[in-house]
């Protein structure tokens, strides 16, 4: 039996010299570390299909491809809108409906959705929601930030 004693002394030495450890909660974080590039591939994507809209508007201004450009413009919103939707959702661990919905019902109206870089300004939109997500501020408090350490210098 003095050994087991010794044992459990021991053991007991050694869990008060660790570091005690939080157990895992199983929850995912609430803010997905996406990188920088990930972030820049999906802009570039946003990037070319707001790009190909302003094309075709172009060539259906000059009354070439109407109907195929219409319909054209409508099927790679409709793409885009899952390709995003899907990353939103796997990669932001949230789904920001408001946001996508606002995209894609300016994407549908004709002649607006070509104009407007909608898609450009959703992948934006969700960069500046990581940003302030990850770091605990608003873009008032960012922009307070950056400003009032000008305006303190200066006095």
């Amino acid at each position: 039996m003095p050994q087991e004693e010794d044992y459990l002394e021991q053991l007991n030495k050694n869990r008060k010299n660790q570091e005690p450890t939080t157990p895992p909660t199983g929850k995912t974080p609430d803010v997905a570390d996406i990188s920088g590039i990930e972030f820049a591939l999906i802009l570039v994507l946003a990037v070319t299909k707001d790009i190909l809209d302003w094309l075709m508007l172009g060539l259906m201004a000059t009354g070439i491809l109407i109907p195929i450009g219409i319909a054209i413009a409508k099927l790679t919103s409709v793409a885009l809108a899952v390709i995003f939707g899907l990353w939103c959702l796997f990669r932001l661990k949230k789904y920001p409906t408001v946001r996508l919905g606002l995209t894609c019902v300016t994407e549908i109206v004709p002649g607006l959705g070509e104009i407007v870089p909608t898609w450009t300004l959703f992948v934006i939109s969700l960069w500046i929601m990581q940003i302030t997500q990850k770091h605990g501020s608003t873009m008032g408090q960012m922009a307070g930030g950056l400003t009032g350490g000008i305006i303190n210098k200066t006095r």
